[in-house]
């Protein structure tokens, strides 16, 4: 399925107007389906400046029903890092279906309290992180892209 897609208006409604307008739809959850949206547009430039700094581990932040945490996940999943996600709260016995899904796909999850979350990566689970992993890219939560182009 593409990820243009056309809309098409009916017959009746186009006789109704004077012109003929053609409108397409961008559908993201069509382009890369593992990270639907702009997931997929933020995810992908902190991947390529992981694969740059030669980066063996990537590391990101998010809530236990975080749809950032989610795409993270199953992108990296076929991709050769070792994924590790900071989870904000206490890891519950039982996982949310986010959480779950993160861990079928082979990422890390590392609980932080609020308190240390908040810190980001100057959070003391990060430090721990950075001292077990040697070469961790992290990603801030969000996905936030910064770079000069």
């Amino acid at each position: 399925m593409s990820f243009i897609q056309p809309i098409i208006l009916s017959s009746s409604y186009q006789h109704s107007l004077h012109h003929r307008y053609e409108l397409n739809i961008y559908r993201g959850d069509c382009e890369y389906p593992h990270a639907p949206g702009n997931k997929w547009h933020k995810l992908q430039h902190h991947l390529i400046e992981a694969k740059k700094q030669k980066a063996s581990v990537i590391a990101t932040f998010g809530g236990p029903f975080s749809n950032h945490l989610h795409a993270f996940g199953s992108t990296l999943k076929s991709m050769p890092f070792k994924a590790v996600a900071v989870v904000r709260g206490e890891l519950q016995p039982k996982l949310t279906p986010t959480l779950r899904d993160m861990v079928n796909n082979g990422v890390e999850l590392w609980p932080s309290s609020r308190s240390d979350y908040r810190l980001g990566v100057s959070s003391d689970v990060t430090q721990t992180i950075d001292t077990l992993y040697k070469n961790v890219y992290w990603i801030p939560e969000g996905v936030v892209v910064c770079w000069a182009h």
